[in-house]
């Protein structure tokens, strides 16, 4: 089994972009399509990363939201129980 280095991701990329079906470029680079898809797949930007840091940061909002709410939430409490 042969690893993909550099100058097989560029030749990839190049039959890919001319517009070359990927089970050509399988036959050609002798990779097995599989790998070929996972290779193109690496040079397109992953969106998922970026919706798991926006989730990360309402997460993190939510939490302090709550943290604050808790807090206010006890000092009223507290303030109704020196009253009475």
């Amino acid at each position: 089994m042969r690893h993909v280095n550099f100058s097989d991701r560029k030749k990839i990329e190049y039959l890919a972009k001319s517009g070359r079906e990927i089970k050509d470029i399988s036959q050609i680079t002798g990779f097995h399509i599989a790998t070929i898809y996972r290779e193109l797949k690496k040079g397109q930007p992953d969106f998922s990363r970026e919706k798991e840091k926006s989730h990360k940061r309402n997460s993190v909002t939510e939490h302090i939201e709550v943290k604050r709410l808790l807090k206010s939430y006890s000092a009223v409490t507290a303030e109704k129980n020196k009253l009475s």
